[in-house]
């Protein structure tokens, strides 16, 4: 059974394999190249994307970045991307055994409100 992949850019607007994805946040994740369509269960899939900012078209540097992987029938399992080049990110995972629903990459961020900080 093929299976394809949903790539998230921060929250919400989704797009398949390695085009970018641009969120209502205003960033778009470009992947270096397409997700495997089924890998091996417990073989290290490596993730790299670059930020851009498609109102200037730069990228973005210095930002805590993460990406989600929801496994078919599992809870998410989250892992921190890493800033290489200027606005380089990459970040490893071990595929899960009944396969991948959905893979997001966001930015880790905090909003406070009337003295309530939750990860946003």
């Amino acid at each position: 059974m093929q299976r394809a992949f949903v790539v998230i850019a921060s929250a919400r607007v989704a797009l398949l394999l390695a085009g970018p994805a641009v969120a209502k946040d205003g960033f778009e994740a470009r992947l270096d190249r397409a997700l495997p369509a089924q890998p091996s269960a417990g073989s290290t899939v490596y993730v790299g994307w670059t930020l851009i900012d498609p109102r200037s078209d730069g990228v973005l540097e210095g930002v805590s970045t993460f990406l989600r992987i929801h496994p078919l029938g599992g809870p998410p399992v989250e892992v921190v991307g890493r800033e290489g080049a200027a606005g380089h990110y990459s970040a490893s995972f071990v595929a899960p055994a009944r396969g991948i629903v959905r893979v997001e990459i966001g930015m880790l961020g905090e909003m406070c409100e009337n003295g309530q900080c939750t990860r946003s």
